[in-house]
């Protein structure tokens, strides 16, 4: 390890470069990595779902579970099958082994189920879709004095444009209801044209279908065929066959029923201040970054917005970003205040070029860091970002000690470079050990549960101890032993020219700085001294006091005295609430709870913003669905 040291101090510009190195590596990796809210969870969840209405749990199990859990049980890659069976559904979930790709076990899975044809007669067609766990970045609402369908058309045509964005990953359109055609034929009509209802229906399942028919196998992986002939709008349904009459002419559905593209029967209410409204959910996927794409949608919402008739208005309704800027800004603003309050203690107490290097150091253990989290999967997220806020004051402790041990021996030693050498091995030990011990700590958040959160909490710690340990022990005794070097002449000559107008100010400060600084070491020699005898010859003493010392601390948590919480409570710009009524409530009712609660939102809002003078309740949101009513201020 000597021999080591005394290279990088025998060639100190070797020692520069790297540190710059490091420096511009991190700073343009910076503006490359992944920025999230929350890291990504990848769930490996398959999930079938069977509407079967009017069917009881135990003929759902019979009649659907197990009929897919035989249709999947054969397919590789799968760790477990789960089935529940419901009143008027059922539901399957396909756990996918880790190493597995989802994608594949997912097209597997739906061609095998797509092929059952012993499902019963009055079950719908199997939802067979892959659980994915996605950050929501930002919410939209758009509101307007608009038909149902002009709002849902309306929301289409944005959620289309806002998903061509090249920042914009996922674009969903919240709570419409679904088109649904509606045929309505006449016991009339049915007389006239000899048909009963049985033939009618008949007639729309044989030519309203998706029929899968297997797949073809090769080197390049899997082909699924299947013959696509489902009817989804009006004109295609008009347009079914149902019988040639005997002058050879098509009688269709059109001829015998009322076809009306309309929606699903399903009770759903949204407004924003009173108006109909929609959501539109901006979602991330690979490669997020929440800052470019919340700028890149409020800037489309700004330009959409100008665009839009007068009774529509789109806004933003909850954006990730802010919340995410604001860790960002505290971990900027905590590590430049941290770093400032470092550099002006060692600059009382020791020297300048001392306290300028060992700042420098912190700089660089977090590029480094910031450099090497582009290799792993670890993405710039709130929770990475308190490990760096964690780990702001460990970093410096190092390059601190090793620094003031240069200081010490350089005093000692006429020679800069003997004197670096010998401080740096005089406190190499504890250093290494210090500093390995608490990565050390840190390595077993790797195998904590499946969820990314622990490793993400461990890789930025252990990277910005390795690149602090790698500072203070090679580059920072390079910086200080080098008194004559051209780097540190320029250095020198810059500071000369620029502080020279304020020589006399200076030469002031700085008597004043070496008056402080004597100050050190003879409280250490004295009043230090004397508590550290005095400890040392009671030693049963002090440990006495140490364990009630200890012990108190204990106390305070577990008796309540110090609230402990492992979240704590943050502010939110939102205030929501939110009623559940009993599951067979029927929806008037569930609609007079959601009124109530707007009449009561709508008495906050104006008492607030009458006290405080300005807009401060900007919106109001309302919504029912199933048996649950939900306002948001």
């Amino acid at each position: 390890m000597r021999s080591i040291v005394s290279w990088f101090i025998d060639n100190p510009v070797a020692a520069k470069l790297a540190m710059f190195f490091i420096l511009i590596a991190g700073l343009m990796t910076f503006p490359l990595l992944d920025k999230e809210f929350f890291p990504q969870i990848k769930i490996d969840l398959i999930k079938i779902t069977v509407p079967y209405p009017g069917a009881g749990p135990e003929e759902v199990e019979k009649q659907i579970c197990a009929r897919i859990e035989e249709a999947v049980q054969q397919l590789g890659g799968i760790e477990e099958v789960r089935s529940v069976a419901r009143e008027g559904f059922g539901e399957v979930i396909i756990e996918v082994k880790p190493e597995e790709d989802t994608i594949r076990i997912l097209n597997d899975v739906k061609a095998n189920v797509e092929a059952i044809n012993t499902f019963p007669a009055g079950s719908e067609r199997p939802q067979i879709v892959e659980q994915r766990f996605r950050n929501t970045i930002i919410r939209l609402q758009l509101a307007g004095d608009l038909q149902e369908r002009e709002l849902k058309e309306l929301g289409e045509t944005i959620r289309e444009e806002l998903a061509a964005l090249p920042s914009v990953a996922i674009a969903e359109l919240r709570t419409p209801r679904n088109y649904e055609v509606g045929i309505e034929i006449s016991e009339n009509a049915l007389r006239d044209y000899s048909l009963t209802f049985d033939e009618v229906a008949a007639a729309i399942r044989g030519y309203s279908f998706n029929l899968p028919a297997g797949k073809i196998r090769d080197s390049g992986g899997d082909i699924l065929l299947q013959t696509r002939a489902q009817a989804d709008y009006a004109e295609d349904f008009n347009q079914i066959p149902l019988r040639r009459n005997a002058d050879g002419a098509l009688l269709r559905v059109g001829d015998v029923a009322a076809v009306v593209d309309g929606f699903e029967d399903v009770d759903i209410y949204s407004t924003l201040d009173g108006l109909p409204s929609l959501e539109i959910w901006i979602r991330n996927q690979s490669n997020p970054d929440i800052l470019r794409t919340s700028e890149a949608v409020k800037a489309y919402v700004e330009q959409k917005s100008s665009q839009l008739p007068d009774a529509v208005s789109l806004s933003v309704w909850s954006d990730a970003s802010v919340s995410y800027r604001g860790r960002l800004d505290t971990l900027i603003y905590n590590g430049s205040s941290g770093l400032l309050l470092v550099f002006i203690i060692l600059l009382i107490f020791l020297r300048p070029s001392l306290a300028f290097w060992v700042c420098s150091g912190i700089a660089v253990a977090f590029m480094g860091a910031i450099w090497w989290l582009s290799f792993t999967s670890v993405s710039l997220n709130i929770i990475s970002m308190f490990a760096f806020i964690m780990i702001l004051g460990i970093v410096v402790d190092d390059a601190i000690i090793v620094g003031e041990a240069i200081y010490s021996q350089q005093l000692k030693h006429s020679n800069p470079r003997q004197g670096a050498i010998e401080g740096v091995m005089s406190v190499i030990a504890p250093v290494w050990f210090a500093v390995i011990s608490t990565m050390i700590f840190f390595i077993p958040f790797f195998f904590i549960g499946d969820g990314p959160e622990p490793a993400t909490i461990a890789t930025p710690v252990i990277l910005a101890l390795v690149f602090s340990l790698f500072e203070s022990l090679f580059l920072l005794p390079s910086h200080l032993a080098d008194k004559g070097g051209v780097v540190v002449g320029m250095v020198k000559t810059l500071v000369t020219y620029v502080v020279s107008p304020f020589s006399r100010g200076l030469h002031y400060l700085e008597q004043r700085r070496l008056a402080v600084a004597a100050l050190l070491p003879l409280l250490a020699n004295t009043y230090y001294r004397r508590a550290l005898v005095w400890t040392v010859g009671a030693r049963k003493l002090t440990i006495v006091v140490f364990c009630f010392l200890f012990i108190f601390a204990v106390a305070t948590v577990k008796g309540g005295w110090l609230p402990f919480s492992f979240f704590p409570r943050v502010t939110s710009d939102y205030v929501v609430a939110k009623a559940t009524l009993p599951e067979a409530a029927p929806f008037n009712q569930i609609m007079s709870v959601a009124n109530y609660l707007e009449t009561s939102a709508q008495q906050i809002k104006t008492k607030v913003n009458k006290t405080y003078g300005y807009e401060l309740v900007q919106g109001i949101h309302v919504s029912a669905y199933a048996t649950t009513a939900r306002i948001t201020l």
